[in-house]
């Protein structure tokens, strides 16, 4: 594997491995039911010329971002804490959860424009 670990044939062809390894899989779904709300809340988000929703201000107040970042930028930061002070309600949909575990991958909408 271009990742130099060894796994099994049954471990190459598992959600997990493709969801923290290769990157290939975006999410891991519990069940059926898990799945369906996952696809409906990825339809949400598909591409329209039309705002799906009115711009709505962050529930978090913008002045926190100061104190949330790190002064040494070599030093991490929570991302996610961060966008939740820009985006519209304060709703932002992260997935590739356990690839890149330094990446914050998500889509969000800010002044009522996608984001991805």
């Amino acid at each position: 594997m271009a990742t130099s670990e060894t796994l099994s044939a049954e471990e190459l062809d598992g959600a997990k491995v493709h969801a923290t390894a290769t990157g290939l899989a975006d999410q891991i779904a519990l069940d059926e039911f898990d799945a369906i709300r996952k696809a409906r809340e990825w339809a949400v988000v598909l591409r329209s010329p039309i705002p799906a929703a009115l711009p709505a201000p962050p529930r978090y107040s913008k002045d926190d971002i100061v104190s949330l970042v790190n002064k040494d930028i070599q030093k991490p930061f929570n991302m996610s804490k961060v966008l939740l002070r820009l985006v519209d309600d304060t709703r932002i949909s992260i997935f590739k959860l356990g690839y890149g575990l330094s990446m914050l991958t998500a889509w969000a909408d800010i002044l009522g424009r996608e984001l991805d």
